[in-house]
């Protein structure tokens, strides 16, 4: 889970009274689970949200900033606790029950984030915590009381009504694109084939591939090569021949055709938000609040980097190729 614009606190699930499930989160232990851990998590951080709302002007001077400052962080833990999870599983599971699943709860918990990132109610109990009371907040909760007030301010909670529904459609849309095109990296239409002779495939298994000749023999057919990632995995594995694991790992790694739209309007809708925040592009607005700072720095490392280990890289190189033909050799 991002902790840009809710807190840095190590996430930590507050749903103690189920068992530990999958990914050691409690009460996860079927797919549908996740639905019911996003409904809670959201009841929560509403009943926390309330009361920090409620606060107001006039309730306000009954809060501490630590108590503003430690409700804020659990609504962060709160709803991480499940977020993060829902991140990895729809990334690593095998079972697309459990990906699906996971992938309705992170946009569920996404949207709900986006909406706490837009709470004029939960800025302003943080401005009020900072400017009124930040004296009596230890040097850690200063820290994470300023971290999330830029954080906040980096969601465009500062925006008048026209700007802030352009920044919260974009901010949709680049999520829901976010998802299509992982989707796309795991779809096997998506991922598509490559026809390819049976006669450049000696050494790979046969019951990995099928043939799409009608009539088609091992001498004069050709085989359909599923770009998923175990078939490919296999053929460069198991080819003999060079040329066929190489056409092979390029057709895999050109990415699916349908991720190219995806791409374009995942690239637009990134650039329209750091517009609308007013930085010059969505490199500048990722490293504003890094270490780096601006995003030449990351390239001019990379850059030194090269260069310093280039003489090095380029032995290894050489050493490799010098393995691949032997092997070739060596038949």
């Amino acid at each position: 889970c991002s902790r840009a614009n809710l807190g840095t606190a190590a996430a930590a699930s507050h749903l103690d009274d189920d068992r530990k499930g999958l990914f050691a989160l409690p009460g996860l232990h079927e797919p549908s689970d996740f639905a019911r851990l996003a409904r809670r998590a959201v009841a929560r951080s509403d009943d926390l949200m309330r009361g920090l709302v409620s606060s107001g002007p006039s309730g306000f001077p009954h809060r501490s900033a630590t108590a503003v400052i430690d409700d804020l962080d659990e609504i962060s833990d709160t709803l991480c606790a499940v977020v993060d999870v829902a991140e990895l599983c729809r990334n690593v599971h095998p079972d697309l029950r459990w990906v699906r699943a996971a992938e309705n709860a992170y946009v569920e918990l996404q949207g709900y984030v986006q909406g706490l990132n837009s709470n004029r109610g939960l800025y302003l109990a943080l401005v009020k915590a900072q400017e009124r009371h930040g004296a009596e907040l230890s040097p850690e909760a200063a820290r994470v009381a300023l971290t999330l007030r830029q954080d906040f301010e980096r969601g465009g909670i500062h925006l008048g009504g026209d700007e802030h529904a352009r920044l919260e459609k974009t901010a949709g849309d680049v999520i829901k694109l976010g998802m299509a095109f992982q989707q796309n990296l795991s779809d096997p239409k998506a991922l598509g084939h490559m026809n390819v002779s049976w006669l450049r495939l000696g050494g790979v298994p046969a019951g990995l591939l099928s043939s799409t000749a009608e009539g088609g023999s091992r001498d004069t057919g050709f085989a359909r090569v599923h770009l998923d990632q175990r078939t490919v995995s296999a053929v460069l594995r198991y080819a003999d021949e060079p040329d066929t694991r190489r056409s092979i790992y390029l057709a895999a790694h050109s990415g699916p055709e349908a991720n190219r739209a995806v791409l374009d309007g995942l690239l637009r809708a990134r650039h329209e938000s750091a517009k609308i925040l007013g930085f010059e592009s969505h490199a500048h607005f990722a490293t504003s609040p890094l270490l780096a700072e601006h995003p030449d720095a990351p390239r001019a490392l990379l850059e030194r980097m090269a260069s310093e280990c280039r003489d090095r890289a380029g032995e290894e190189i050489e050493a490799m190729l010098r393995l691949a033909g032997r092997d070739g050799m060596d038949g």
